[in-house]
């Protein structure tokens, strides 16, 4: 069976586990013949399979608790500062297990990693 053909499955980018540091004759490091020590995070992926059953039911839970925390700062803005809150922008990571987590502050993201979810006001008719 080719590497995408289960439909139950979806392939998430995860950090590879650290190469233990391996002391070899010769050398005071373990990282071989490389002068600049560990691989970043690019040098270090892996793929992982994820059940899309899990990854639906961990984003519509993360999805329904988002809702509440912005249904209230859509209040809080209206109320308190007499505005109206037109558009909220997150992003988000899948881990290798399929947890959904909210990216705050110095949260790492790949370079194109990471899921970007914007809300948006409806507009009342």
């Amino acid at each position: 069976m080719p590497l995408h053909a289960d439909p139950d499955v979806i392939w998430v980018v995860t950090e590879a586990p650290a190469s233990p540091n391996i002391q070899t004759d010769g050398q005071r490091g373990g990282w071989g013949n490389n002068p600049f020590g560990e691989p970043g995070f690019a040098g270090r992926t892996q793929r992982t399979p994820v059940s899309t059953d899990a990854l639906e039911q961990n984003m519509s839970s993360f999805l329904s608790r988002m809702g509440r925390v912005l249904s209230r700062a859509r209040q809080s803005a209206t109320e308190v500062a007499g505005m109206e809150l037109e558009e909220i922008v997150l992003s988000v990571e899948v881990s290798g297990e399929g947890q959904v987590n909210l990216l705050g502050t110095g949260g790492r993201l790949g370079t194109s990693g990471g899921i970007t979810l914007t809300f948006r006001a409806k507009l009342s008719a």
